[in-house]
């Protein structure tokens, strides 16, 4: 798949983010981003991930609540269509542009059928960072910015996320839920809360 940072610079993404909702209220999709892209990079140490896929998967992060702007209840579904429909989104190859829309469009429970009309190796990208940007969602549910994840590591055979902060316990009931495609792609994850005062 080409790398989207081609056709979409840092400058561009934030036009298109603010076009939807505003950057001075975009600070769950930072987080997001930061999340997936820390889960990324210690994934790519182990499996075979590309500096075009974690392009791919930072405008994902970045995109991926702009259905909000339609409405909240089935945002998902909004933000899949939006990115798949609006003319802002023209400049993007066919291709590219769907796999934006289904990872994106794919942040909470199905990703689109029209994921059938990518080839194999386009369809496997498409689950790698659709998984990691649902732990990565599933990490900020609750907007909490003193959640921080504080080390990656594996754990015999499964992928270890320790993180500090408040309401672990709620958080990582949302990870298990969201966590499912990951651990078809990836390995089983295991989560681990440090205790401590603020």
């Amino acid at each position: 798949m080409e790398d989207i940072t081609n056709y979409m610079d840092q400058n561009t993404l934030f036009r298109m983010v603010e076009q939807y909702q505003p950057l001075t209220c975009s600070a769950h999709e930072a987080r997001v981003k930061d999340y997936s892209l820390q889960l990324f990079d210690f994934l790519a140490r182990y499996y075979d991930l590309s500096s075009e896929e974690r392009s791919l998967l930072e405008a994902s992060a970045w995109l991926h609540d702009i259905g909000h702007k339609v409405s909240a209840h089935k945002h998902d579904l909004h933000t899949f269509s939006m990115i798949t429909k609006d003319e802002g989104f023209s400049f993007l190859p066919v291709e590219l542009r769907s796999a934006l829309a289904l990872i994106a469009g794919g942040h909470r429970k199905k990703i689109n059928k029209a994921i059938a009309k990518h080839n194999k190796d386009e369809q496997r990208t498409i689950f790698k960072l659709t998984a990691i940007l649902r732990v990565a969602d599933a990490i900020d549910y609750y907007r909490n910015d003193d959640v921080k994840i504080t080390d990656i590591s594996w754990c015999k055979q499964a992928v270890l996320l320790t993180f500090k902060g408040s309401m672990l316990d709620l958080i990582f009931e949302r990870i298990v839920k969201k966590g499912v495609l990951f651990e078809e792609v990836f390995a089983p994850l295991c989560l681990e809360a440090i205790r401590e005062d603020y």
